[in-house]
């Protein structure tokens, strides 16, 4: 398993910032990538480099073609590349197609303790409601109940 760093601080919305240590507190051995334009096709490809074992998910089929010659894996939907890495990052262009991607059945499809980076580019007014939808479906699928202590998926909303 590959361990995964993270920044310092990581801003989640205009007016929350967490606080991490340097090294992640799980190890990250499979990580989940939807949105592959032009951002999101560079910090995929840079993963890959770096030896991370990479699922991918995007509209474009070209794009998915691609990224399996270069050796990354193909989820033909979201809910099934979701279901199968511990870490996804999102990288969309505009919240309503964010905010499509995320349905009920895809939220609750997720492994527990996944760590969900969402870095699409967005008013932080949507990273909140997406953070409030996840925890509407969390808190009524049959993985954890919702408690600030203890939410079975970590949630960060970088804003570069």
């Amino acid at each position: 398993k590959i361990n995964m760093f993270m920044l310092r601080t990581i801003r989640l919305t205009t007016h929350h910032t967490r606080f991490f240590s340097t090294e992640a507190s799980q190890k990250i051995s499979r990580i989940g990538f939807v949105g592959l334009g032009n951002m999101g096709f560079r910090m995929c490809k840079n993963l890959m480099k770096k030896g991370f074992d990479v699922t991918v998910y995007d509209k474009n089929q070209d794009v998915l073609k691609q990224f399996e010659k270069e050796g990354a894996s193909c989820a033909n939907d979201p809910k099934k590349l979701v279901s199968s890495v511990d870490c996804v990052i999102t990288m969309i262009p505009n919240g309503p197609d964010l905010m499509s991607l995320y349905t009920p059945e895809v939220i609750s499809s997720f492994k527990p303790r996944s760590l969900v980076i969402d870095s699409s580019t967005v008013e932080h007014t949507v990273a909140q409601d997406l953070e409030a939808k996840f925890k509407q479906w969390m808190s009524r699928s049959s993985m954890h109940q919702y408690q600030e202590e203890y939410w079975p998926l970590k949630m960060l909303h970088l804003h570069l």
